[in-house]
This record gives C-alpha cells, sequence and structure tokens, in this order.
C-alpha cells in the first residue's frame, strides 16, 4: 500500500469514528450477516480493522472468540485497542502479510478495495479460513 495512503490512514484517525457512517453500518450488517450463518467461530481475524467497528459488532454474537485485529495503520490499530481491548493486534499490510495462524472466520469491512492483487491475496487468505465474510466499496 502507498505510504501516502497509510499516512492519510494515520492522519485521521482521531476523528474517524464521527464521520464513518458508511464503515459503522455495514459492520454491523456484516457481523448481523455473520450471526445468521457461522455458528460458535472460536478464532476471528478482522483484516483492515480501523477502529475496531466490525470486531466491536461481532462480539456482541461471539462472546467467547479469540479475536486478531490487523490493519495497516498503527493510529487505526490503538483507537480499535481501546475500544475492543479483547484480541490480538498485528500492524501490517495485509495483503502482503504471511498470516501464519489458520482461522474459523476471517472478516474484513470495507478494506479490500484498497488491495492491488486481490485475486493473488484471495487464493492465500482461503487456505487459512473456513469461512470468510468481507464488504467492498464498488
Amino acid at each position: 500500500m502507498p505510504k501516502t495512503m497509510i499516512r492519510g490512514f494515520e492522519k485521521s484517525a482521531e476523528t474517524y469514528d464521527d464521520h464513518a457512517i458508511v464503515q459503522k453500518l455495514s459492520s454491523d450488517y456484516l457481523a448481523d450477516i455473520c450471526s445468521k450463518f457461522i455458528k460458535n467461530p472460536k478464532d476471528i481475524l478482522d483484516i483492515g480493522c480501523g477502529t475496531g467497528f466490525t470486531t466491536i459488532a461481532l462480539q456482541e454474537y461471539y462472546t467467547d472468540a479469540e479475536y486478531t485485529l490487523c490493519d495497516i495503520s498503527e493510529k487505526m490499530v490503538e483507537i480499535a485497542k481501546r475500544k475492543a481491548s479483547k484480541g490480538n493486534y498485528i500492524i501490517c499490510d495485509a495483503e502482503n502479510y504471511n498470516f501464519k495462524n489458520s482461522y474459523d472466520l476471517i472478516v474484513s469491512n470495507l478494506a479490500f478495495q484498497w488491495f492491488k492483487n486481490f485475486e493473488f491475496f484471495l487464493g492465500s487468505i482461503l487456505l487459512k479460513c473456513e469461512y470468510l465474510v468481507f464488504s467492498i466499496l464498488t
């Protein structure tokens, strides 16, 4: 991901929640869909976690799951830590990161549209999960 994009996320981190109405609604919807079809995942990875909207929404349904949150922005991850508290955190470019663990559920809310080679990423990440649920802007 270009450094200018990373700087943009870093710069907007503190005020992100004030303006991220679509992101919040999409996170709630994504979590609701997951809850209807996926029962009791033990390990959940949130790719492009931002300030934690999706993880927080999922925690309402999956209280006992282990969460791993990752984002390219260190400041976004810091905010997610304050809000979601429970979880493991990775600051990385998920598109190029080698996830060592496997997960029952991988979610991503409005992050994959930033990836340069989504097809390649999809091929590798599908080997790491039972379910992949995501939303994108088109």
